[in-house]
């Protein structure tokens, strides 16, 4: 996988908003101890402290419905899961809630996808689950994936890897149907809450097994692979676009981890690698592309800095934010004026990299007191002020940018 291309080797100064237009860079002053705003507001700050060191949320999602932040945790004892919880956090009464989602035999390492549908249902991607959770009651009912794909990958492709680590990511439709990324498996799969049963939609023998996956405004499906299907050894290569009323799926070559649509359909991906960066496929160039037969083509790097290609996220105000690769900051792109801003984590000072996140001929420094550990963003959503909410690797806090 694509690691951050570059790496600070001292400790990070503190920085304030850094604002990019075109190639040119102008810094503010900041506060020693804000990265922005004052002591009493500042625009990074931490919102919600979970109070333990073994609680790592790993995905967040965004309810409009409720106007909060879901989010879940799992905590393990030598290999054996003794803690699932599902939070919730209203935004205007600031206040956590949180129910436990039980069953000893679900690992939260294979834990992955987490949308809120029309009606206000949570559902949970979780190993061979699928969870729906309603928060009504806290109630929740599980359904099992089909034990096998339908359309596997080669096993060319998967060699000597895993056949099967179920679900990868989960989506909501349009129409409410529940869109699942499934590990190993060269097709989608969709499931009906009416009907409470599933199906699998099998995609070009071009493609890979879907790793990430955002619906469009037109409800198509975009995805990101895994592994490719067509070259052995090779993974995060493909982007795809599902129609779910035509059955059919265009597939661009182009390098990505992460993926954010827009309301107006533009697709923005992220690779850490000088040659793709943050990525845009336009809704534009997708349709020009389908009228003239050819493949659609990305732009790629749209800001003048290397990103951490974990996560991307997009505003209600066609904002694309990511997280600056090698370095503590989070940046935001208005890209009808090509106007960025840069904000650094919500912390007293940056250290290096933690141990367990090693970097080759990176050398370790002692952490400052109330330092934290450079780390990756695993998760990025955000609200309808079209404020961010993230959550950095290892960390049990969950932090908000307002820009």
């Amino acid at each position: 996988m694509a690691g951050p291309a570059v790496v600070f080797l001292t400790v990070m100064a503190l920085l304030a908003v850094t604002v990019f237009t075109g190639l040119g860079r102008t810094t503010a002053a900041a506060d020693p101890q804000n990265f922005a705003g004052s002591l009493a507001s500042p625009q990074v700050r931490t919102v919600i402290r979970l109070g333990s060191p073994d609680f790592h949320p790993r995905q967040l999602a965004y309810d409009p419905l409720r106007n909060g932040i879901w989010f879940w945790t799992s905590t393990q004892d030598h290999g054996i899961t003794f803690t699932n919880r599902v939070y919730y956090y209203d935004i205007e009464r600031a206040q956590l809630r949180s129910w436990p989602i039980y069953s000893g035999d679900w690992s939260s390492q294979l834990h992955a996808g987490l949308a809120v549908d029309q009606k206000g249902d949570v559902w949970i991607g979780w190993n061979h689950h699928l969870v729906d959770f309603r928060p009504a009651d806290g109630s929740y009912v599980r359904y099992e994936i089909p034990a096998r794909a339908t359309y596997p990958l080669p096993a060319a492709v998967i060699r000597d890897l895993p056949a099967d680590l179920g679900i990868t990511d989960v989506a909501v439709g349009k129409n409410g149907t529940i869109w699942i990324a499934r590990y190993g498996a060269l097709s989608l799969t969709s499931f009906s809450p009416t009907n409470r049963t599933f199906s699998e939609h099998a995609l070009p023998p071009n493609a890979g097994d879907p790793a990430k996956i955002a619906i469009g405004p037109d409800g198509h499906v975009f995805f990101i692979t895994n592994l490719s299907a067509d070259h052995p050894g090779y993974g995060a290569e493909k982007v795809g676009e599902f129609d779910p009323r035509s059955g059919s799926t265009v597939v661009t070559e182009h390098g990505a981890l992460s993926l954010a649509v827009t309301a107006r359909g533009d697709v923005y991906t992220g690779l850490s690698l000088r040659a793709f960066g943050l990525g845009r496929l336009s809704a534009s160039e997708r349709a020009n592309a389908h009228a003239q037969s050819r493949a659609p083509k990305f732009q790629e790097q749209l800001v003048p800095f290397d990103i951490d290609d974990r996560a991307v996220a997009v505003d209600g105000n066609g904002r694309v934010w990511v997280a600056v690769g090698g370095r503590p900051e989070i940046a935001v792109l208005s890209p009808a004026s090509g106007r960025i801003q840069v904000f650094q984590y919500a912390a007293p000072a940056i250290t290096s990299w933690p141990a367990w996140d090693a970097q080759p001929g990176i050398p370790r420094t002692t952490p400052k007191p109330g330092a934290v550990w450079l780390s990756h963003i695993v998760a990025m959503v955000t609200d309808k002020e079209g404020h961010l909410w993230y959550v950095r690797e290892g960390s049990s806090n969950i932090e908000e940018v307002v820009a």
